[in-house]
């Protein structure tokens, strides 16, 4: 029997290389006790290419410090030695103070927006000068050099979090229990970030995996990919004056299932809701903190928003393809939850759309104007409506306010080139 050697080289953090001696690639050690949770929420369209291409409000909404590629934003200035200078949400468990790295590959999309700083892309500022390096536009990854914990630099500048209203998306976050990260944004004298979790979104493509048909309270679902999909939620808010929703534990590849879709309470259900989806969650790894922070902050969209919606959980070897994570050093554990808003392709909301736009050429400005405003009311739930009668609109003043109400919910159109 061949005898076969090993070597271990401790790296800092407390992560080792693991070389066998016929080996051509080290094996790297785990660290103890690391941890890394992620959720994100991925944002579909049927009869569109890319997944969250209404997010455009919502990025525009994100406060000034965040960074981004879109029209709004700009690109981080990395600060070198004595130089002057809009979700998937990663949390972060480490068993000490700990340098690590982060990147996340958008292969088939591209990211927009993110929170803290990022090592690329980055400008560099040149001393008392603002001369930036121009990154690659736009940029198809990301990357995060931070330091959890507590800062590593003995003197280290001192650094606090951005301040939030109460009301704010982002404070869910900043209460749950994980580590602070802090980002150097060049020399450690200089400036510091200082946030409790890592935010990033983007444009995706290919997520979307089930079709329904409904009728009569009852809809039949068939899963067209090739993975299986969990947690399966139908909500129908076709009427406004009551909601139909229906639950599947489970839906694997290629498989067909009716599903009821019974008439809600509506004063008790959407809390009901939450709380179910923070179980599932928590059943998916997340921890219950973690898992109540995105039913928190995400379930008024998900079970209120007018239309018929999609709710459903990818596998994560599916999300790992959609999103490539890297992180050194290497985690004991990497849990990522991505649940799937799905909007389908819906005939009753094509008609109201349709007749909104032909609205929007009324003789009377008032009702032009009543109609511009619901169509905006109406949120990402006329915008698959709107993109397709959008190259059929040829008079001017239709065609401008069609394009305004667009404008605000196509977050493809924020992507700078």
């Amino acid at each position: 029997m061949r005898w076969l050697g090993l070597l271990t080289l401790l790296l800092p953090g407390g992560a080792g290389l693991l070389w066998a001696a016929d080996a051509k690639e080290p094996v790297e050690v785990p660290v103890k006790g690391f941890l890394v949770h992620e959720w994100g929420v991925f944002r579909v369209h049927d009869d569109v290419e890319l997944a969250n291409a209404d997010a455009r409000a919502e990025w525009d909404g994100l406060p000034k410090f965040v960074y981004g590629q879109t029209t709004m934003r700009d690109f981080p200035h990395r600060l070198e030695q004595l130089r002057p200078i809009y979700k998937p949400v990663i949390f972060l468990h480490a068993p000490k103070a700990m340098a690590v790295t982060v990147r996340v590959d958008f292969s088939r999309g591209v990211p927009a927006v993110w929170w803290p700083a990022t090592w690329y892309p980055a400008h560099e500022a040149q001393a008392f000068q603002r001369v930036p390096a121009t990154p690659e536009k736009p940029a198809r990854h990301l990357v995060w050099r931070l330091e959890l914990k507590q800062p590593l630099a003995v003197g280290g500048a001192p650094s606090e979090r951005k301040p939030l209203g109460n009301a704010h998306w982002m404070q869910a976050l900043r209460d749950v229990k994980c580590d602070e990260v802090y980002v150097a944004l060049g020399d450690r004298t200089l400036a510091m970030e200082q946030e409790h979790f890592v935010y990033y979104d983007g444009l995706l493509r290919g997520v979307q995996a089930l079709s329904i048909s409904t009728e009569k309270g009852r809809a039949t679902l068939k899963n067209e990919a090739k993975f299986p999909v969990s947690d399966v939620w139908v909500v129908d808010r076709r009427d406004v004056e009551k909601a139909r929703v229906g639950r599947l534990p489970r839906l694997d590849a290629g498989e067909t299932k009716d599903v009821e879709l019974p008439v809600m309470n509506e004063a008790r259900w959407v809390g009901d809701a939450g709380k179910s989806l923070t179980a599932e969650l928590k059943g998916a790894g997340l921890n219950e903190d973690e898992a109540a922070s995105l039913t928190a902050i995400w379930s008024e969209g998900f079970f209120r928003g007018a239309g018929l919606t999609l709710l459903y959980r990818l596998p994560q070897e599916e999300y790992d393809r959609l999103l490539p994570l890297t992180v050194k050093p290497r985690p004991e554990k990497v849990v990522r939850v991505g649940l799937v808003q799905q909007v389908p392709v819906d005939q009753e909301m094509a008609e109201r759309v349709a007749r909104l736009v032909k609205q929007l050429d009324d003789d009377a400005f008032d009702k032009r104007e009543a109609a511009q405003r619901e169509l905006e009311n109406l949120g990402r739930a006329a915008y698959a409506p709107l993109r397709r009668l959008q190259p059929t609109i040829f008079a001017p003043e239709p065609k401008r306010r069609l394009d305004e109400v667009l404008e605000k919910l196509d977050a493809e159109r924020a992507i700078r080139k």
